[in-house]
């Protein structure tokens, strides 16, 4: 029998100030109106029902990156700044990488492309906005 350890989804995340998440919406909506390529959707979760969550997706699925922004105004102090907010991006390598084979799961081997593409479509939304993987 044939089996693949691998990745099938990774998600990273990165704290953000109010007014940087206020800022990173507005470059998506920004980027949803120039190239109406993705949209938009506030969402709920009943884990959290005080935050607003915000999901964005690409309409063909094409790209394999889903985003959510969390909106709150409970959170944490780092480096000095009032972190209440997050950006998530959850991403499918094999989606990501225009790989069409998915009986072989993603590997450590994929991670460097996925940054760089990562990166790149990252850039189109929100210039200086980057990972590192």
């Amino acid at each position: 029998m044939f089996s693949s350890m691998g990745y099938h989804t990774l998600a990273i995340s990165m704290g953000l100030t109010q007014a940087e998440a206020d800022m990173l919406l507005n470059d998506f909506k920004k980027y949803r109106d120039r190239t109406g390529e993705i949209y938009i959707e506030q969402k709920k979760y009943k884990i959290d029902p005080m935050g607003r969550h915000i999901e964005i997706k690409y309409l063909n699925r094409h790209k394999g990156i889903i985003w959510r922004i969390r909106f709150s105004n409970k959170g944490f102090i780092t480096n000095g700044k009032a972190v209440s907010c997050s950006i998530k991006a959850v991403i499918n390598p094999k989606i990501l990488t225009g790989e069409k084979s998915y009986i072989i799961a993603a590997d450590a081997g994929y991670l460097e492309e996925i940054e760089r593409i990562f990166n790149k479509e990252a850039d189109k939304i929100s210039p200086g906005f980057r990972i590192k993987i």
